[in-house]
């Protein structure tokens, strides 16, 4: 058998691809002008392309489901915090609307709907 991971290094992981999202969304919403209801289709959609990914890393949303199925509670906290915080964002931030109110954002929605959140209720609920 393997060793069992270690949830402060996982809730670190967890920390470091919340902090390079929120890196990459305050350079997003920077660069918008007023409340970024004109924002460009090219930034909105990137920047709902770079928020998929990030929530797929952090409910492991193509990978294994062993590491979710092993998470303890302080990992699983960690995960679901930073997948809140995101989350809070988009719907808070007139900004970030555009990434689940517009064409722009068209994939991530499903993608919420679809794996994200039923892998982060794994998270959360796991034995």
């Amino acid at each position: 058998m393997g060793e069992a991971p270690d949830p402060y290094a996982q809730g670190e992981v967890v920390n470091e691809v919340y902090d390079l999202w929120f890196d990459r969304a305050a350079a997003y919403a920077k660069s918008l002008p007023g409340d970024g209801s004109d924002a460009p289709r090219e930034a909105a959609e990137e920047m709902a392309r770079v928020t998929q990914r990030a929530l797929a890393a952090l409910v492991g949303a193509d990978a294994d489901h062993s590491v979710l199925a092993a998470a303890d509670e302080f990992f699983a906290t960690s995960l679901t915090s930073a997948f809140t915080r995101i989350l809070g964002l988009l719907q808070s931030k007139p900004k970030f609307l555009a990434l689940t109110c517009s064409p722009a954002g068209a994939s991530l929605l499903p993608f919420l709907e679809g794996r994200a959140v039923s892998r982060l209720e794994e998270a959360a609920y796991a034995p």
